[in-house]
């Protein structure tokens, strides 16, 4: 999942400082990217697909507290 959306939709505080703290130690881990795969075609569609991970998260969540 992409960094961005993790940072915007996880609301409990202390998970969200352990994701972000494991991201910077450099201990997550995407197996999409492979450096002997990685021609422009290839680039462009892991570019797109991270890309729906915003579109998806934007259409579909909501709070179940109601508090967004």
């Amino acid at each position: 999942m992409s960094k961005g959306v993790l940072k915007k939709y996880v609301k409990d505080p202390v998970l969200k400082n352990e994701i972000l703290s494991l991201w910077r130690q450099g201990r997550v881990f995407r197996s999409l990217f492979n450096r002997g795969d990685m021609g422009l075609r290839r680039r462009l569609r892991i570019f797109r697909y991270y890309l729906s991970y915003y579109k998806s998260f934007s259409r579909y969540y909501f709070d179940k507290d109601g508090n967004e």
